[in-house]
């Protein structure tokens, strides 16, 4: 066998072997047979400068698929991968401990040839012939060059996301929506780098070489767009979850036609509010909830208004109305435009009284000596001051609990209260907590499915009535992602607290920037009564900097459901008769 060998080396790390051969090999008369041929090289200069901590891969492939890997510690370890006529070797860089200096080794490519016809001799015996046959046979073959860039293109283009969906490797819909976006970029990658686009309106191509076997990766990028809108992929869904910007497809063949990315539009409503279903709402000097109505009014799942019917009712009627003791009618708000402020506070289906409020309407201040006074020589006392984590099991299971009356507890101390400690009352079980100190509300386990910390069932009753301050914290609630947007419905069974909560200082829906966290905070949803005598404050928000606000766009971050069954069942020792007494004019019975 004569070898006969050359190489060249080209841009982006391609290694062309180019070989003529003069292979000859005798082959039994009319079969195949296999002939291989073997180029040596030995190489160093086209080998990229691998840093410390990584060591060289060489792949060969052609189109048929791969022919084999050079990967190694040790640069000048023998290399013996089968190829064809077409092979292209590429190298590159992989995490790892070596050298980089070069390798050596050999190319082994195998071809199938026909060993040709059967030929007859003759002895010259003049009694017939042999069948004894020599044959052979030469080829001759080239390694033959790839195709450089600028011949062989991926290409496709940015559309809006009207039916998007995956059809075979790459996303389509149906209706043409071809979308310009200035700053986006779009880049095509393989193991060699990098490689040319060329943009043109919604369209774009990818100056690439020819391979049949997916070795190349496109990715579009939105993080750099400009303009009025804000547009995050759809179809193919992101990469990361934690960044809708950037999407891609891997294993993409060149050519390709047919490579199109969907995006959807992205709105950002900047402020989180609070909604109130079936009741009426209270703030001292001011209550102030823009609805964003603009995004909730065309999303089914949202109620654009901040009081809407009770929860699960579609009786209009059923919303309370806001009301202050300020004769300000402007610091009632439920829309930040200054000629609208009141636009909001009904669904605009309200028969009457739609968007109607109180101003200059005080409501007494019953506080916790007011209670604790009445029910004071029926009050169990616990505690000596310490703080208290009690289970409500703890109770019931002695003499003194009544399971056909209220039961009062007066605790001296503050109290923490979480899911683990059962306070979850039946349809028979009624309970009023006084607290001579602070309430805290907690979650202790906010990575488990569980999200009540109290409940109570028709039926039943439970109050917490305390002398300080209320505090729900941060790990209340329901944890959104803001990417994968979810609407909890606002219901009773859903809520992560029900009962009647009266403090006498400030009642706080904690938010996480409270401790030390970062936002968004998780959606809360009350059922039953809350006041804070001195304050209420609902600082939670959806708006983390970055994708947050969008949870904004058909939820309210609190949500209080009024429960007009625990006004029923009200302990008797707390109601009291309403009289109106004025003086009229005296006159005779018999006149």
């Amino acid at each position: 066998m004569r070898l006969k060998k050359t190489i060249f080396i080209f841009l982006f790390f391609l290694l062309f072997l180019t070989s003529s051969k003069e292979l000859v090999q005798a082959c039994s008369c009319g079969t195949m047979c296999t002939v291989t041929a073997v180029s040596t090289f030995s190489v160093s200069s086209w080998f990229p400068s691998c840093g410390s901590g990584s060591y060289i891969l060489v792949d060969c492939k052609d189109n048929a698929g791969s022919a084999g890997s050079y990967s190694s510690t040790d640069p000048y370890a023998q290399w013996n991968p089968v190829g064809s006529p077409t092979t292209i070797c590429q190298n590159y860089c992989m995490d790892g401990s070596a050298t980089d200096t070069g390798v050596n080794g050999t190319v082994q490519e195998t071809y199938e040839i026909y060993g040709g016809d059967c030929v007859i001799t003759s002895n010259g015996s003049g009694g017939g012939g042999t069948n004894t046959t020599t044959t052979t046979t030469t080829e001759t073959t080239t390694m033959a060059e790839a195709p450089t860039p600028g011949t062989v293109l991926i290409s496709g283009s940015t559309n809006l996301d009207v039916n998007a969906a995956v059809s075979g490797s790459y996303c389509n819909q149906t209706a043409s929506s071809a979308l310009t976006i200035a700053g986006v970029s779009i880049a095509g990658t393989d193991v060699g780098g990098q490689y040319t686009t060329a943009y043109s309106g919604s369209d774009f191509s990818i100056n690439t070489f020819y391979s049949g076997n997916g070795m190349y990766k496109v990715t579009l990028d939105l993080s750099g767009q400009t303009g009025g809108k804000n547009y995050i992929c759809s179809c193919p869904a992101p990469t990361d979850s934690n960044n809708p910007y950037v999407c891609s497809y891997t294993g993409v063949s060149s050519p390709e036609n047919n490579v199109n990315f969907y995006v959807k539009e992205y709105n950002l409503s900047s402020n989180s509010w609070l909604q109130v279903f079936g009741g009426n709402i209270f703030g001292s000097t001011a209550i102030n909830s823009p609805v964003p109505y603009t995004f909730c009014s065309v999303d089914g799942s949202c109620q654009a208004t901040l009081i809407a019917p009770s929860a699960g009712s579609t009786n209009q009627l059923s919303s309370g109305f806001p009301i202050t003791n300020t004769g300000d009618k402007s610091k009632l708000r439920s829309n930040a435009i200054l000629d609208a402020y009141h636009s909001y506070f009904h669904l605009p289906e309200r028969s009457t009284n739609v968007n109607s409020y109180g101003v200059f309407t005080d409501i007494a201040s019953l506080s916790y000596n007011y209670f604790y006074n009445i029910a004071e020589n029926s009050a169990q006392q616990i505690g000596d001051g310490q703080d208290l984590e009690p289970l409500l099991s703890d109770w019931t299971s002695t003499a003194w609990w009544s399971a056909n009356d209220v039961n009062y507890v007066r605790v001296n101390g503050n109290v923490s209260i979480d899911e683990t400690q059962g306070f979850n009352l039946s349809s028979t079980q009624k309970l009023v907590v006084f607290v001579d100190g602070n309430l805290t509300l907690d979650d202790s386990n906010p990575n488990d499915t569980n999200r009540k910390i109290t409940s109570v069932a028709k039926g039943g009753f439970l109050a917490f009535i305390v002398s300080g301050n209320i505090l729900v914290t941060p790990n209340v609630g329901y944890e959104l992602n803001p990417l994968v947007p979810t609407v909890p419905t606002v219901s009773i069974a859903n809520s992560n607290v029900e009962g009647v909560f009266v403090a006498d200082g400030t009642l706080t829906i904690q938010t996480k920037s409270a401790t030390g966290e970062v936002p968004p905070d998780k959606k809360f949803i009350g059922a039953g009564t809350f006041v804070g005598w001195t304050n209420v404050l609902t600082p939670r928000t959806f708006n983390d900097g970055s994708f947050g606000p969008v949870l904004n766009n058909n939820q309210a971050i609190d949500n209080f459901i009024y429960r007009p069954d625990l006004l029923a069942n009200w302990p008797t020792k707390f109601k009291a008769s309403v009289s109106n007494w004025r003086e009229v004019d005296p006159q005779l019975i018999n006149q």
